[in-house]
């Protein structure tokens, strides 16, 4: 017996109750549904009870009693408004995907015979094949048209070998056909118009300009289809709900390596916020003349830490939200502000090594001990601040500089013209700190700049004990940058996947390769689990070699790859219980038939035991 049907479904939670004291399991072992028996025309459809089926037939329903946590409802579920439908690309001569060429008529003529066409389920696409299919391919197809991004040129002209591309995708009520054309002549050379002033090869990201690409809007009509073309910076918005970005394991892997995975999570925690304000002032800041820094920081610094400090309010009510909600992973930001090294270095360092402020007893070095302190006090920017407006009177009332004083006045030092610090000196003391700090516009700028990047700065803490184990270990959270290259990577991506379940991240989530350098272990116990939980949230469109993500994870649709090392193909494409699809399975994630067995023999001896 696993289902138990309830005459009245807001019963569940007390029935639930009642069979804890038998079972604790009671929630994952049995599957509640609304007993739903109509005796007449009008009790049809009163209470209903919601499945998902991979098809119509009594052994998907059995599935899907199986895996009810995930399949069945008693309360009709919210589907995603945003998913991909299908993609399709016209080759050309030069492309790569193409249609299946083992399917092909030859007798046909049809101008779309060689076409790449595949579509996508809402839920979990599984994408599977061996080397060189173009499985990575498709995923960087997708990522470039819909971001108008490239990571490099050589993706780029990839791509733009093909002739033509289609996606056809479906945002907020809205069908759309999304139509890319590669800016290429016959030689493959891009057109002038073909990027926008902020290209860029050097560090590898380029940004397409409105040449590339044609929005249209389908407008259903009872006689016919209707296709309206979209204003160009209409369809860039509506490019940027449909789709954020892709997650390529190797890429973050190399972040990672690079010390840039900082800029990602930002990125991925800033979405939705408008952060862009404060890089602007910064930006101001730099191209501002030497001979005007004094009077902009004058005229916006107070600007800048309002700008700031309302920036850094709703980072922190949204990470402190997510923090309270996770076991396994917490979000730290700017976790190193309080290395004043890292944006006041080249200050501290002309601070004069010897001698003495404003003839005297405070010593430069005494400077460097207040300065810091300062900062600590007040904050940097608002230390400047109080220096720029000449608020001496503020800063000597809440930290006196006579307190940081270490030398005692002298005869020697009378006979030098020192003399002790009064009311009457203390404003020519503060007003040579203020040159001091100000004087070296290039230093000052890089300084900001830099404290910029630090503030702007986040990390994760991972807990190192989130695997499977056969024994419950207490949680330990470490730093990113202390985590093994496997435990790293278990981190982000639970962090994608955490953090876009959290804040309702419906667009769809491609991701190339999850399983890379994670153990099975950890596969099986939360990566699988975490495609379940989301797959329901939103569309899933995965590149994998892992048969434990497509058999664990319960994909909707797997597309199966194929090549001749001259162009690639989708050999075929149905749901993972289907024979065809098992047997593409087993052929590529379990190295064929005879490698299957030979595991099967080894392992169906302890089964039972274990």
């Amino acid at each position: 017996m696993k289902i138990i049907g309830l005459s009245n479904i807001k019963n569940k939670e007390k029935k639930i109750n009642h069979i804890k004291e038998f079972n604790i399991d009671v929630e994952s072992q049995f599957c509640f549904i609304t007993d739903g028996d109509s005796h007449s025309i009008d009790s049809i459809g009163k209470k209903n009870i919601w499945i998902k089926f991979n098809n119509i037939d009594f052994y998907s329903l059995v599935g899907a009693f199986k895996d009810h946590e995930i399949s069945v409802y008693t309360e009709k579920p919210k589907r995603e408004d945003k998913y991909i439908k299908g993609i399709v690309i016209c080759p050309g001569e030069n492309g790569f995907l193409q249609a299946n060429p083992n399917k092909i008529n030859n007798k046909l003529v049809k101008k779309d015979i060689h076409d790449f066409v595949v579509d996508f389920s809402k839920d979990l696409n599984c994408i599977i094949g061996g080397r060189g299919t173009g499985k990575s391919t498709l995923l960087n197809i997708i990522e470039t048209i819909l971001t108008l991004q490239c990571d490099n040129k050589k993706t780029l002209e990839f791509i733009s070998k093909h002739e033509l591309i289609y996606i056809v995708f479906h945002c907020d009520n809205c069908n759309y056909i999304y139509s890319f054309v590669p800016q290429v002549d016959k030689n493959n050379y891009y057109l002038p118009k073909a990027f926008n002033k902020k290209r860029s090869f050097d560090d590898g990201t380029i940004y397409l300009s409105d040449q590339w690409f044609t929005l249209y809007k389908i407008i259903d009509d009872i006689e016919a289809l209707k296709y309206i073309p979209v204003p160009h910076d209409e369809a860039r918005e509506i490019l940027h709900k449909i789709y954020r970005r892709g997650y390529s394991v190797n890429k973050l892997v190399n972040k990672i390596e690079k010390g840039k995975i900082g800029s990602f999570i930002r990125d991925t925690v800033m979405y939705g916020i408008n952060y862009q304000k404060l890089n602007d002032y910064i930006k101001m800041l730099i191209e501002t003349p030497k001979r005007s820094v004094n009077k902009f920081l004058q005229d916006n610094i107070s600007s800048i830490i309002k700008t700031m400090n309302e920036q850094k309010e709703i980072v922190h009510n949204k990470i402190s939200s997510y923090n309270n909600s996770q076991n396994f992973i917490i979000i730290k930001y700017s976790p190193q502000i309080a290395e004043t090294s890292r944006y006041l270095s080249e200050i501290i360092e002309k601070i004069p090594t010897r001698g003495y402020v404003a003839y005297t007893t405070l010593t430069w070095n005494n400077v460097e001990a207040y300065f810091l302190q300062l900062v600590d006090t007040f904050g940097f920017l608002e230390t400047l601040e109080l220096f720029v407006g000449k608020k001496y009177n503020h800063i000597h009332k809440h930290l006196p500089v006579d307190k940081f004083i270490t030398e005692k006045l002298t005869i020697d030092l009378i006979n030098l013209g020192i003399s002790e610090l009064e009311k009457e000196n203390i404003k020519s003391v503060y007003e040579e700190i203020r040159n001091m700090i100000i004087s070296d516009k290039d230093i000052l700028i890089r300084s900001i700049e830099n404290w910029v990047n630090v503030i702007d700065d986040f990390s994760l803490h991972f807990n190192i004990n989130n695997k499977e184990s056969v024994r419950n270990n207490s949680p330990i959270f470490k730093e990113l940058d202390a985590l093994s290259l496997g435990q790293r990577v278990a981190a982000i991506l639970y962090f994608v996947f955490s953090f876009g379940f959290h804040t309702g991240d419906n667009t769809p989530l491609v991701i190339d390769q999850p399983e890379d350098n994670l153990d099975n272990q950890y596969i099986f116990k939360n990566l699988t689990g975490q495609l379940r939980a989301i797959k329901n949230q939103r569309q899933v469109i995965v590149v994998t070699h892992s048969s434990t993500i497509v058999t664990n994870a319960d994909a909707e649709q797997v597309i199966v790859m194929d090549s001749d090392n001259r162009i690639g193909w989708v050999d075929a494409k149905e749901y993972p219980s289907r024979e065809t699809i098992v047997k593409h399975i087993i052929n590529y994630l379990e190295g064929g038939v005879k490698s299957f067995r030979n595991k099967m023999d080894k392992y169906k001896v302890y089964v039972e035991e274990l």
